[in-house]
């Protein structure tokens, strides 16, 4: 499992850039990896739940 800062960071980079989320999420789907989907999904959650709403979502 990645580091919460990790995923943090993630976050922020698909925030800022969005066709690389979906390019991500598109590559990910095409190679069907579930613990990898699993990894972006969560980073994705952050966006949509705020920084601070977040603290057991690295358990997901």
């Amino acid at each position: 499992m990645r580091s919460r800062s990790h995923d943090i960071a993630m976050a922020e980079l698909y925030r800022s850039d969005p066709a690389l989320a979906e390019e991500v999420i598109n590559s990910i789907l095409a190679d069907g990896d579930p613990g990898e989907l699993a990894s972006v999904l969560r980073q994705l959650a952050l966006l949509f739940e705020g920084m601070e709403g977040c603290d057991g979502i690295e358990n997901a």
